[in-house]
């Protein structure tokens, strides 16, 4: 089977927030969209759904988008939107805050005094600080504070994973916020960075959850001490599908740090000036509730027309999607039911040649006659009930479909269309325990398929 093939068309522009009165300070987020494609949900073609954040040309999510605003066309075919709505504003994350609090923290490139190139030796060694002098330690955590402020009327849960020459700080998935706040503000700078393993971890213990969860990594240069390599961390972030959001302070190593965020789904940002950190928590916090689902039909039911290429338009004349294209492929199961049916047509219009009027008229109520014998009077295959959902090994499935209806499978396939698992149904047979403990963890799409046609897909959750 073709795969889906999303493309996550990336719209890098600049904007500033949070700046001060120094000229030399300057903060950035890379990767800051107006509209983002996330994915791509073919399955129930010729309904498509298609997951997308947006935000508006300030770089502010955009939370009152309305479907009349909406004009999507594809391979340049107007299409209905039949639905959007926002699918994470209201519901539940698992947020992984990683923390650096190496010896660096220390140090506050917007604050440093003339001639220093370190405050370290200083405060390791308990001289005092200059008057006014603020650690960059300590104004992260008044961003975290401010993230975690935003979190508490939320049903979202924090995961706290802090790193230094080891990863030493971490405090268990909670939504006590005023225990993990206070955890938070007993964290010190100390030794090196070992970045690349806080991410492995946090990774590894918001994967052992079910609700959709989210790393937002704070560091402030290179990794010198982890075990886990940069290349570590983005293949098991994808696996367990957790974006990566990056925060980058002064000194960072831009390449790698950039490289995790743009290959998880997540977002960069980069500032030289530590009073900022906390307008950028909470413009993440922001940014990561607002997620879409748009849903269309698509105008074309031509099997040819295998890739199709949608464009989106915003009507509301102060805001706009620039470069608003995405592709993707039709599975192939798609493409053999719309070809049968348009060999069907083109059957029955020789049959309309070839008889006349009365033929026709003759030929349709025989057909009739046929179809309601044979499949009684509902004619269709539907699925009735899918649990438990989410499942862990076992799945059962009960179905309708018409007495004599025969050559009918289950087909389960991942999220791109690729078939994992193909399970043969007895004629008659409406209820069916599926053995699927073997699959990996993640979302699945369950249907029946017949010589009549296919059901609508369920999704499933694998734990």
């Amino acid at each position: 089977m073709k795969k889906l093939i999303p493309l996550l068309f990336l719209l890098p522009s600049i904007f500033c927030f949070g700046q001060t009165h120094e000229a030399q300070t300057t903060i950035k987020a890379e990767n800051s969209y107006e509209l983002s494609i996330i994915r791509l949900y073919p399955d129930s073609f010729p309904n498509v759904s298609v997951i997308f954040q947006a935000k508006n040309r300030f770089g502010k999510p955009l939370w009152t988008l309305d479907k009349s605003e909406m004009t999507v066309t594809e391979n340049e075919k107007l299409c209905a939107v039949t639905g959007l709505k926002n699918i994470s504003e209201n519901k539940p994350l698992n947020i992984g805050l990683v923390f650096d609090h190496s010896g660096s923290m220390v140090d506050n490139p917007a604050q440093m005094p003339k001639g220093v190139e370190t405050m370290q030796y200083d405060y390791f060694s308990g001289i005092p600080f200059p008057k006014n002098y603020t650690m960059a330690i300590d104004y992260a955590k008044e961003g975290v504070s401010g993230f975690l402020e935003e979190t508490k009327d939320s049903r979202d849960s924090i995961l706290f994973v802090g790193f230094s020459s080891t990863v030493d700080q971490v405090f268990p998935l909670t939504n006590d916020i005023k225990e993990i706040d206070a955890f938070v503000n007993r964290v010190l700078p100390a030794g090196s960075t070992a970045y690349y393993d806080a991410l492995y971890l946090s990774i590894d213990l918001l994967s052992k959850n079910y609700s959709k969860a989210v790393v937002v990594a704070l560091t402030d240069g290179q990794d010198n001490a982890s075990a886990h390599t940069v290349q570590d961390v983005i293949a098991f972030a994808r696996q367990k599908k957790i974006s990566i959001y990056v925060i980058g302070l002064g000194s960072v190593d831009e390449s790698p740090v950039k490289m995790l965020s743009d290959s998880t789904g997540g977002f960069y940002y980069y500032t030289n000036n530590p009073e900022t950190l906390k307008e950028i928590y909470l413009n993440i916090k922001e940014q990561i509730k607002s997620i879409y689902q748009l849903d269309y039909t698509s105008a074309s039911l031509d099997f040819l027309e295998t890739n199709r290429d949608i464009r989106f338009v915003f009507t509301n004349d102060t805001l706009r999607f620039s470069n608003n294209t995405a592709f993707y492929s039709l599975p192939e199961e798609t493409r053999a039911y719309l070809k049968l049916q348009d060999e069907i047509r083109l059957r029955n219009t020789r049959n309309r040649l070839v008889f006349g009027g009365l033929g026709v008229l003759l030929l349709g109520l025989g057909s009739f006659l046929v179809y309601k014998w044979k499949f009684g009077q509902s004619g269709r295959i539907s699925l009735k009930k899918v649990f438990p959902n989410p499942f862990e090994h076992e799945l059962t499935v009960e179905l309708e479909a018409p007495a004599a209806a025969e050559h009918m499978e289950l087909v389960v396939s991942d999220t791109k269309g690729a078939v994992v698992r193909t399970i043969p149904l007895a004629p008659g047979e409406t209820s069916k325990n599926l053995s699927l403990g073997d699959l990996v963890e993640g979302v699945y799409l369950i249907r029946v398929v017949s010589e009549t046609g296919s059901s609508k897909a369920v999704k499933v959750m694998k734990k």
